[in-house]
């Protein structure tokens, strides 16, 4: 490949990439603890508390007034329960969360305290952590440092990536392994082609990927993506380095198998994110699936595309298809390979089923970061080659786009981070709504009701959010609940049809306020 001045170019190239590495870091542990602490988070607060769901609902849900540290019990490791009961949760309740990420953030949170900063600082950290192995995985791939700086620079800050390296979940430290496995491998094909005894490589290669399959059950298409790859890069032929990938994976696959019975069985009774399985119509799938792309680059938290922000992601996601189509017409033959087939077999499934059946599948972005990551290391690549062409209309070119994409980013990851909430924290907009309303009334007391398991979490949810004065009083319906004298202000919250019939009957009469699914109930006369 033709270059010019690529010591130059590696030198600025270098310093700033470690100038927006440090950016990029401060991103990802600035506000930890201003965010909604939304459903899923919530979630992972139960598991590692070691609380079954039917626990929660007999413990705070028994038509008693609760403060919101009552609550909280269920969110942080208990005393009394140890890291197999988070395990057996999983293995019970949901078993297609595979239970790496909770018994280390687990131990985590006993070693430097229960609270959310600490339990999101974990993320952070490897979001942290993303960057030098970014680093190795496109320096391996490509075969030099420029592409590894380029990468750094745009993973450092792009607002997918922040994003998710301030959740209390899986996908950090998820991504993290994918990408160690990934440079593994071909640090292990690179040895094998040398004839330099790669047979501890792929060892290492299968604890890796074996890891990743503990913390993400998606992880099947990753080991898909790295076992098609080995097969075409050695153009079909059954050599030693294809036996070798065969049998780190089919080991990792025996070890895994007792979990995997577990999420077989729980599959017969419940479908895999069934929510999101509703038609959303071809032109809208096609629309969200243009933003949540561009969201890798540009994020304002608007879904439309219209007005400016339309117009910059509509530009980053050109940028990104023209260095797409340079790493297929440039790159090596095994960098392009590897990364294709990453990005195709992580993506494409999903993608195949929303076109087949309908639903958005393929649109929840934190089960594509392995595809997402392909194409910031596509985008790297092209840049890269940019960057070192002969030709100096080329260079400025490059140096342009470069600087679109990270002024890009910058300033999407400053507007995250001086929100509360952003579209990857589902409810988290209503649950900020609710607790402004109620926290504003003295003597409050909000009512909610267990309709539903996600009534559960929700409720844990948003006692993170709520003021130490407010109080939680829980119900399983159809139970009515019983309010105490004192409270004057009481609110009902996501309650269904039937429980709004019960106040009516006891003598309530309930208003309207600007959130949805929250009413005001006040005592009107006395119940019959």
């Amino acid at each position: 490949m033709a270059g010019a001045g690529q010591g130059g170019v590696l030198g600025w190239v270098r310093g700033f990439a470690i100038t927006l590495a440090v950016v990029g870091s401060l991103f990802r542990f600035v506000g930890l603890g201003d965010k909604v602490f939304w459903f899923d988070e919530a979630h992972t607060g139960r598991v590692i508390a070691g609380s079954f769901m039917w626990e929660v609902v007999n413990d705070v849900f028994d038509n008693r007034v609760h403060t919101r540290e009552e609550l909280l019990v269920h969110q942080f490791p208990r005393k009394d329960r140890s890291a197999a009961a988070t395990v057996r949760i999983l293995a019970r309740e949901d078993p297609r969360q595979t239970p790496l990420y909770f018994v280390l953030v687990r131990t985590w949170t006993q070693l430097f305290g229960p609270s959310v900063v600490v339990l999101r600082a974990f993320s952070a950290l490897c979001g942290v952590l993303c960057l030098p192995l970014v680093f190795l995985l496109a320096r391996e791939l490509f075969g030099r440092s420029l592409e590894g700086w380029v990468a750094v620079a745009l993973v450092a800050v792009s607002p997918i990536f922040v994003a998710y390296s301030q959740e209390a979940r899986q996908y950090a430290l998820w991504i993290d392994l994918v990408i160690l496995a990934s440079w593994l491998l071909l640090r292990a094909l690179r040895r094998a082609e040398r004839g330099d005894g790669a047979g501890w490589s792929f060892a290492l290669y299968g604890v890796t990927i074996g890891l990743a399959l503990f913390a993400h059950l998606l992880t099947v298409l990753v080991m898909a993506a790295h076992f098609v790859f080995v097969v075409v890069l050695n153009r079909f032929r059954p050599l030693r380095p294809v036996w070798m990938t065969l049998a780190a994976q089919l080991v990792v696959s025996a070890v895994f198998w007792p979990w995997a019975r577990l999420i077989l069985v729980e599959a017969e009774h419940r479908l895999w994110i069934s929510w999101a399985a509703g038609d959303i119509g071809l032109a809208t799938w096609l629309r969200r699936a243009a933003s949540y792309y561009a969201r890798v680059f540009f994020d304002i938290n608007d879904m439309s595309l219209r007005g400016p922000g339309g117009v910059a992601a509509a530009l980053t996601l050109m940028v990104a298809a023209g260095c797409v189509i340079l790493l297929v017409c440039c790159a090596p033959r095994r960098a392009r390979i590897f990364t294709l087939l990453l990005g195709a077999a992580c993506s494409l499934p999903l993608i195949v089923v929303d076109l087949w059946s309908g639903g958005v599948r393929a649109l929840v972005t934190r089960y594509q970061l392995p595809a997402l990551l392909a194409l910031e290391l596509a985008v790297a690549f092209g840049l890269s080659h940019l960057l070192t062409s002969t030709v100096q209309t080329r260079r400025w070119v490059a140096s342009g786009m470069a600087v679109m994409l990270v002024a890009c980013a910058t300033y999407s990851d400053a507007l995250y981070a001086g929100s509360q909430t952003w579209w990857n924290k589902g409810n988290g907009r209503e649950e900020l709504a609710v607790v402004r309303q109620v926290d504003d009334w003295p003597a409050a007391l909000i009512v909610a009701s267990k309709s539903s398991r996600a009534g559960v979490g929700l409720a844990l949810s948003i006692a993170h959010q709520f003021d130490k004065n407010t109080r939680i009083l829980l119900v399983v319906e159809p139970e009515m609940p019983v309010i105490p004298e004192g409270f004057e202000n009481v609110f009902l919250w996501r309650v269904t049809p039937a429980m709004r019939d019960l106040f009516l009957a006891h003598g309530w009469g309930l208003r309207k306020t600007e959130v949805p699914d929250l009413l005001h109930a006040i005592r009107i006369r006395s119940a019959p």
